[in-house]
């Protein structure tokens, strides 16, 4: 396996195995993010989880080198940027697809524009900072930031959109709230009473619903909270559809 950078963004080269699974005619593609809290992920069990859903897109956080080789050598198109601790991110899909990046302070986001079967949607890996951080007050105007730089990059691009990640917010929190009013949350779409996403620990119960996939112009089928061996938060795995082409 080796990491290579074209136009800025790291592409992880290995083998590529496809695999297959059956998906309703209504369903246009099907979307996975989550944190893998990095080098404390079980990579077998990873594996086997993208194994078992077959995904078309993931949308990771906190990516490392080992966990973009699993993922290299089951997507054929890749926009990784793999690192260690809390820096990772990336996107990967079988679709065909451009990468790029949105500029956020202090943790960029990645944009994929994806070429799916209902046409083209544009798509965005984020990552929030941790509002715990401190001072909180720093923190508090840095994610502001983040939040608008995401904003002007969706204000650029045309629906359908999608963005998927960890935004540290749960539905009480403003960053939440601002999303919303803008975007539809796609997970509550289809499941009025979800699940949370977060833990204090791994294998710790859930206490917070903190990932979230939003979007305008896209609907949502089917979604499943699914844990992720090893990471604090568990994947979020979801059917989406754009309405008018299916």
């Amino acid at each position: 396996m080796r990491i290579i950078e074209e136009g800025g963004v790291a592409h992880v080269r290995s083998s590529y195995r496809y695999v297959c699974a059956y998906r309703a005619p209504t369903v246009a593609f099907r979307l996975l993010t989550a944190n893998l809290l990095h080098e404390r992920l079980d990579l077998r069990a990873f594996a086997a989880m993208l194994d078992s859903y077959s995904p078309d897109v993931v949308v990771f956080q906190e990516l490392t080198a080992e966990a973009a080789g699993v993922v290299a050598e089951r997507f054929p198109n890749l926009g990784l940027r793999p690192a260690l601790r809390f820096a990772g991110r990336g996107i990967a899909t079988r679709f065909p697809v451009v990468f790029g990046h949105i500029w956020m302070p202090g943790r960029h986001g990645t944009y994929a524009e994806l070429e799916t079967t209902d046409g083209p949607v544009r798509l965005a890996g984020v990552h929030l900072q941790n509002p715990i951080n401190f001072p909180w007050w720093v923190t508090a105007r840095n994610r502001e930031a983040q939040l608008d730089g995401l904003l002007e990059w969706v204000g650029q691009n045309e629906p359908p959109i999608v963005v998927a990640g960890d935004f540290n917010a749960s539905p009480a929190w403003p960053v939440y709230k601002r999303m919303a009013s803008q975007f539809e949350d796609l997970v509550l779409a289809a499941d009025p009473d979800p699940p949370p996403t977060w833990a204090w620990r791994p294998r710790w119960p859930r206490v917070l619903r903190i990932d979230h996939v939003f979007g305008i112009g896209v609907e949502s089928t089917k979604v499943e909270i699914a844990p992720v061996e090893g990471s604090d938060h568990a994947a979020i795995v979801i059917d989406l559809v754009v309405p008018g082409t299916a």
